[in-house]
Formats: C-alpha cells, sequence, structure tokens
C-alpha cells in the first residue's frame, strides 16, 4: 500500500499553502513535480504552477478558488481529485496583445497559434478594433470604419488548432489590440486583448462538484475621448479542460471565448472581435449528474458606433466525451488453480470480472498461521497477480485458505483441502525354516512261522 504525508509548509511547496489541522494557511503559489504521493488541499488565492504526478488526494474545498499561474499549463495526475469550490485558469493562457505605444499606429496581435490580429490605425481617428483569439472555434474579426474606405480594417480573428477528439490539449491565444488614434486627441490608445483561456489536465478518480474554468478573457473597452473613442480590443479564445479516468461530474466546466472589447463613446469608434470557444475533452468512466455542464460558446462581438462593418462573434469550441458508464467495485478478487504442497503455496489471485481493481495483497491462513503472500512479479499492481507463499505443515488432513484483496477493500477467502499423506507397510517376510531332514530307512525283518 501506498503510504501517504500530507503536504505541509515546509518543503515541496512554496510558502504556506495548505491547511493542517483545520488551520488555514496564506495563499501561495504551489508549484508542480514529483509530490510522492502526498496529499494537497489548496487554500483561497493559491495558485496552481505547472505539472503535479504522484499526489494522493487533490483537495479544492467548498468556498475555495484556486488560480491557475497565466502562461503556464497546469496538469495534475492523482489518485483522487475532489473540487467542491473553483479551478480557475479564465485569462491564464497566451497573452493578449497589449496596447500599441505610440500615436497613429496599428494595434498588437496577441499570442498563441490562434492569436488575434491587431487593428490597423486610420488616417487620424478611424482605427479599427482588435481580432479576436481562436482554439476551439475561430475568433472574430474587429470591426471596421466602412466611411474610410477601408484603411482602418478591424483585426483578424485568430483560427483554430489542436484536434477535437486527440489526446492533444492547449491553452487559448490572446485577442488583438484595437489601433491608435493620431496625437489630435485627449486619448488615442486602442483596447488591449484579451488572455486565452488555461490549459487544464486532470488525471484520476475526479469528483467534480464545483467548477473548472478556462475561459478567455474580455477585450479591453477602448478609451473615452469627447469627440471620438478608441477602438474596443479582441477577446481571447477560450483554453483546454481535459479529464481521463473515473469521474463523477455534477459541476461545471467551462472554456468559453472572451467578449470583443466594446469601444469608447464616440464618433467613429470600432469593437473588438471576440474569441472563439476552446475544448473539452472527457475519457475514461464517468457518472454524470442531472447538474453537470460544459460551456464553450464563443464570446460576444464588441459593440461599436458610427458607421462600422460591426465586429464578429467568436466561433463556438468543441467538446468530446468518450466514456463508459462506471461499475461500481463490490467484490473481492478470487484465488485460482491452487496448488499446495510439502507447506509450498502457489495460486493466480484475479479481480477481473469482480470489479476489475488492481490487487493489493494476498494473505495464506492455514490454522492460526497466517503468512502474507508475494507477487511473484515483485508487486501487487494489476487486477491480476501470481502469487506464493510457504507454511509450516501440520499432521493430518488441513486446509489451506488464501485471504485477497483488491484496491477498494474488498476481500475473498478461497480455501482447499489438503490430504495428509498416508503409508501402509507391506507384511514382513516369513522367517526361512530348516528343510526337514531325511527318514532313516527302516529294514523289514522277516516274519517266521512254523
Amino acid at each position: 500500500m501506498r503510504t501517504r504525508a500530507m503536504l505541509s509548509t515546509f518543503g515541496l511547496i512554496v510558502g504556506a499553502v495548505v491547511t493542517v489541522w483545520g488551520v488555514p494557511a496564506m495563499a501561495a503559489t504551489i508549484t508542480g513535480g514529483d509530490k510522492g504521493g502526498a496529499d494537497i488541499t489548496v487554500a483561497d488565492g493559491d495558485v496552481l504552477s505547472g505539472a503535479f504526478t504522484n499526489v494522493g488526494t487533490f483537495t479544492v474545498p467548498a468556498g475555495v478558488t484556486a488560480q491557475i499561474e497565466q502562461g503556464t499549463p497546469f496538469s495534475l495526475e492523482a489518485e483522487e481529485i475532489v473540487i467542491d469550490g473553483t479551478i480557475d485558469g479564465s485569462g491564464a493562457g497566451q497573452a493578449g496583445g497589449p496596447t500599441s505605444a505610440g500615436t497613429g499606429v496599428d494595434g498588437t496581435a496577441g499570442s498563441g497559434p490562434g492569436a488575434g490580429g491587431g487593428g490597423t490605425h486610420g488616417p487620424c481617428v478611424h482605427s479599427g478594433g482588435g481580432g479576436g483569439g481562436g482554439y476551439g472555434g475561430v475568433g472574430g474579426m474587429g470591426s471596421t470604419d466602412s466611411a474610410n474606405g477601408g484603411e482602418d480594417f478591424g483585426g483578424a480573428g485568430g483560427p483554430t488548432y489542436g484536434t477535437e477528439s486527440g489526446t492533444d490539449i492547449a491553452p487559448g491565444s490572446g485577442g488583438g489590440s484595437g489601433g491608435n488614434h493620431c496625437s489630435s486627441y485627449d486619448n488615442t490608445d486602442g483596447g488591449a486583448g484579451g488572455n486565452g483561456g488555461a490549459s487544464i489536465s486532470l488525471t484520476g478518480t475526479v469528483r467534480l462538484n464545483g467548477s473548472i474554468l478556462a475561459d478567455g478573457a474580455d477585450g479591453e473597452d477602448g478609451a473615452t475621448d469627447p469627440d471620438f473613442g478608441t477602438p474596443g480590443g479582441g477577446g481571447g479564445s477560450g483554453g483546454g479542460v481535459q479529464l481521463d479516468g473515473t469521474l463523477y461530474l455534477e459541476g461545471t466546466i467551462s472554456a468559453s471565448g472572451g467578449d470583443g472589447g466594446d469601444a469608447g463613446p464616440g464618433q467613429f469608434a470600432q469593437g473588438g472581435g471576440a474569441g472563439g470557444g476552446g475544448r473539452v475533452k472527457i475519457t475514461g468512466a464517468a457518472d454524470t449528474g442531472a447538474g453537470f455542464t460544459m460551456d464553450v460558446a464563443g464570446g460576444a462581438a464588441g459593440v461599436g458606433t458610427g458607421d462600422d462593418t460591426g465586429a464578429e462573434a467568436g466561433g463556438e469550441g468543441t467538446t468530446h466525451v468518450d466514456v463508459a458508464d462506471i461499475v461500481e467495485d463490490a467484490e473481492g478478487p478470487v484465488a485460482q488453480d491452487v496448488v499446495a504442497e510439502d507447506g509450498e503455496v502457489t495460486a493466480t489471485v484475479t479481480d477481473v470480472g469482480t470489479g476489475d481493481s488492481d490487487l493489493v495483497g494476498a494473505m495464506l491462513v492455514v490454522g492460526d498461521q497466517e503468512v502474507e503472500m508475494d507477487a511473484v512479479d515483485g508487486a501487487f499492481d494489476s487486477p491480476t497477480e501470481d502469487v506464493s507463499g510457504s507454511y509450516d505443515p501440520p499432521e493430518g488432513d488441513h486446509e489451506v485458505c488464501i485471504v485477497a484483496e483488491d484496491a477498494v477493500g474488498n476481500t475473498t477467502e478461497t480455501c482447499v483441502e489438503v490430504l495428509a499423506e498416508v503409508t501402509t507397510s507391506a507384511p514382513a517376510p516369513a522367517e526361512p525354516t530348516e528343510p526337514a531332514a531325511p527318514a532313516t530307512p527302516v529294514e523289514a525283518q522277516p516274519t517266521f512261522t512254523g
């Protein structure tokens, strides 16, 4: 059996991040790595960073929100993952395009393979809105001022990437910023693009009663000017969420696109394009409750003013669900092909067909003798194991029993009767006798008569 240790405020985590004996610790950044089977309980505001492996039980309590570090994909492999609160990776994916420096310049494209483009600047005040980022769905194009002869195009919407049903998962891409006005006005900066949503991958027994969020961030609204508002930035695309294992799903998974930024109040101001939806992939075995929801909608387009073509909404993302029903394991493993001879016992122990859980051990029981059996391959780590053990044979007939246990605690006893060997003695050979002496001949005497 695996030995677990609760992570404390020392060693594996930067700062005090776990709840120890009911005392809440301060929020901190929890970094990934091999946790050696330790349990992790996050506190409100903790930031999760990187890839976590070999975790015992990972818990997000009700009322607690754990953030994903921006720009760093989060993955978790644990025996059990309990999410009663929220894992929030909204806006924690690829960065959106910042507002460009200077006046009368184009906006800046976002980051990532589905980055939204920056809006182009107009002759002075007709700059285009930023484009939305794409991932599972395409990003929306930023708004263009059609009255200006097409010189101030909105930023292009970002393309899709990745697969709908493969094992890949990725963060969402950032939206582009709006173009900047010329220096003749008080406010010239277009709105910044929104970040994409995070990449979140969970593997193990997952109990989702709360929320997993990987939404794209909204594009920033344009600035207000007494005469001409500036364009909005493009929204970031939704990120990626991947769950694999034994899944009990009652909560919410969301990887929706961010909205495009609205134009600042004033004439000829353009809205930003919206981010496309992300990707959600669920595989393994699942028990899906009535309250379970998934959202990969594209964002809403930013609103412009004046004579514009209108920014575009983001495209719908994708969901892929390929799961079997969960079969609860309520039966223990059984021992087969038991051979007991001269105090040595071998057998095959299996949970296949009785729950299919991995085995954790087997005990040899003979009378008051109890002996732990060995897995022939060196470890109990699969649903079927060849086992061996030895005992001190008692006199006479006796019963040999094997008690096997699976990973969920089910046990079954299998017994066989061992008969004592009985030896029958052959009769002793007869003692040899001396041969009888030959008879002495008697000479006949003549008889006379007168």
